[in-house]
């Protein structure tokens, strides 16, 4: 598979009053504290060092629906043409001041009932921008890739801000949410899975 995109966006895709309806829904359940399997087994001091947030889970059809929508659109516009089929439920993500999420992947490496690595993975990945963008500050999406010369590189859209805008990419990408410094940030995310990649 050869792109030239790391990611796909859609500006202010979702009306604000949707946007608005995602956040009240979310904050009318109980939310928890957001964990890392991988770290589950560690210390809350070595687990907020990678991840500091709270989540609720939305299992809502209608979003589910609407999501995909986005990401079928944007897997064939940038050139991806990843296999997917299954969408996982929605977390809705609150990062309040000094809350963020250090660098990391979204692939799952799950096993199956035998213990074996399963045939199906997260392949794309969805973040949805709910807060309007002078509500908060810090609270920035990035992403990180290698450039021809191995050195890291960064890259990060000021249109991620915008209330409603959508942003799609491989769920192999390195991405990150750097701290909210001002106000709330409230983000909805998502994952498509489908068989390994080979």
């Amino acid at each position: 598979m050869i792109s030239n995109y790391n990611y796909w966006y859609f500006v202010n895709a979702l009306p604000p009053g949707v946007c608005d309806e995602i956040v009240k829904i979310g904050l009318s359940k109980q939310k928890t504290k957001a964990r890392i399997d991988t770290l589950q087994n560690k210390s809350n001091k070595v687990l907020s060092k990678v991840r500091d947030s709270d989540v609720v889970w939305l299992e809502d059809m209608w979003l589910r629906n609407l999501i995909g929508t986005f990401v079928s659109s944007a897997n064939i516009n940038a050139g991806w043409d990843f296999v997917y089929d299954t969408p996982e439920i929605a977390q809705f993500t609150i990062y309040d001041k000094n809350q963020h999420y250090n660098w990391h992947q979204d692939l799952s490496f799950d096993k199956d009932q035998t213990g074996q690595p399963s045939n199906s993975q997260r392949k794309l990945s969805v973040s949805i921008q709910l807060t309007d963008e002078k509500e908060y500050k810090g609270g920035e999406l990035l992403f990180s890739t290698l450039n021809g010369q191995s050195k890291k590189k960064i890259l990060t859209n000021e249109l991620f801000r915008k209330k409603g805008t959508v942003v799609v990419f491989p769920s192999y990408m390195h991405h990150k949410v750097t701290p909210v410094t001002q106000g709330v940030r409230y983000s909805l995310v998502m994952w498509f899975r489908g068989p390994a990649f080979q």
